[in-house]
């Protein structure tokens, strides 16, 4: 069976990503907020043949149906040609940006032209109307056989986790392949992000960031947005222009007065912003559908990975540093994150050694920043107790590391995660189950 947990693993309280994804656990504060009543958006009859327009699937079986999206999986009655002989495939429908679902939907494509054998390849991608004349986007990609991981990953042991990493790494390093400087390539297949893009660095035309990022000319205006979506709240970083082109970011909070100010000459800045590669920014294991090897009962390999929310266009190693501020909030699995990091830190060390440690040190003070704000917040919170319980320490441009001296914990799982849940909650004063 193909995504049995997708509804499981949206809506479970594993702490989902702080600084994009608003309405989640990492970003509002301890209240209630009343909504309309609202109806999950359903695949009626008009805009499903508006979406297969030559054979009409025999049935859909619902994956995940929320207000604003809808997945399913369409079965057909045989081969079907146009979805290279496949007999089922999976459709989703967003009322939501219409061009923003497009530009996902193209980064996929770009990810299963790197990494075909692990990216759901797309069939097709478009718009259509409801019978209540709403306009909807649809994509239509491959149906992948298997689980999500996170489904499984408590049952697996280390050298099967790390074994699912490699292979997960190999495909992260091939989307890196896609560059924006490869003009040609990405007019060719980059679809709506052709026109979003150009590779031309004498253009007026942007040069980093991502559907769920925002769009950015140069190196400055993206780190100062991705600085303040990770502060959440009160911003408590500055960033000034210098006369020699650079830029000075400094703290400006009594909190943050034991971090020094940082500064990112002019040719630095220039390297950040002229060498972004394609990143899918989010592997973890909710995004990864494996599937057990035929022959090795128990045993796992990666059959997909899904979910291109995230990704977008940015520099060599802005992902491993990226990946720093979401522990404990986006992935609280500490394992997985070290061998990612383990995995990848040559990316990082290969880049100019003062332009990556300027960004570390940006990056996290913004982290930092978050961590000091003073609100009743459940996952700034769950944040803070996390990396207490997990006894972690930053080691610079390396990233979390056990604080030396403290003995390996217990590995963390779905139990341990329910357990913190619950503190988080009865410190709040908030209702838990």
């Amino acid at each position: 069976m193909a995504y049995p947990a997708y509804r499981a693993t949206l809506a479970s309280g594993f702490p989902q990503p702080h600084m994009i994804l608003s309405n989640t656990s990492c970003s509002k504060d301890s209240t209630t907020i009343m909504m309309p009543e609202q109806h999950d958006l359903e695949i009626d009859n008009e805009l499903q043949g508006q979406i297969f327009p030559n054979v009409k699937p025999k049935s859909l079986t619902p994956l995940l149906q929320t207000w604003t999206k809808c997945i399913c999986v369409a079965h057909f009655d045989g081969p079907q040609a146009e979805f290279v002989q496949a007999s089922k495939v999976v459709v989703r429908v967003e009322d939501g940006d219409l061009q923003q679902f497009e530009e996902i939907a193209a980064l996929q494509h770009l990810g299963s032209l790197a990494a075909p054998h692990l990216v759901p390849a797309t069939f097709r991608v478009g718009t259509g109307l409801s019978q209540g004349g709403k306009k909807l986007a649809f994509s239509i990609t491959a149906y992948v056989e298997g689980v999500v991981l996170t489904e499984v990953y408590d049952s697996l042991g280390a050298e099967q986790r790390e074994a699912i990493m490699d292979e997960s790494v190999v495909a992260v390093k091939s989307f890196y392949n896609i560059r924006l400087s490869d003009e040609e390539f990405i007019q060719a297949h980059g679809g709506v992000l052709s026109k979003k893009f150009q590779a031309n660095l004498e253009s007026s035309h942007p040069r980093i960031g991502g559907p769920r990022w925002g769009y950015f000319h140069d190196a400055r205006s993206f780190l100062e947005s991705v600085v303040k979506r990770l502060e959440t709240w009160d911003s408590r970083v500055v960033f000034k222009k210098t006369e020699d082109g650079g830029v000075l970011v400094e703290p400006a909070h009594s909190s943050l007065k034991h971090l020094q100010a940082v500064y990112i000459s002019q040719s630095q800045l220039l390297e950040i912003e002229s060498g972004a590669v394609m990143s899918f920014m989010d592997l973890e294991p909710r995004n990864i559908m494996v599937s057990e090897k035929q022959g090795d009962h128990g045993a796992y390999e990666v059959a997909g990975i899904i979910d291109w929310e995230m990704a977008g266009f940015f520099p060599l190693g802005f992902e491993q540093i990226f990946k720093d501020s979401q522990c404990g909030c986006a992935n609280a699995y500490f394992d997985w994150y070290r061998m990612f990091r383990d995995r990848t830190n040559d990316l990082v060390s290969s880049r100019d050694g003062l332009a990556t440690a300027a960004l570390f040190e940006v990056m996290d003070m913004a982290r930092q920043s978050y961590l000091a704000q003073e609100r009743r917040n459940f996952g700034l919170l769950y944040t803070r107790k996390w990396i207490e319980e997990e006894a972690l320490v930053l080691d610079g441009t390396n990233g979390w590391i056990r604080e030396p001296g403290t003995f390996e914990a217990e590995p963390w799982s779905e139990k341990k995660h329910k357990l913190l849940e619950a503190q988080v909650a009865t410190e709040l004063g908030l209702p838990w189950s």
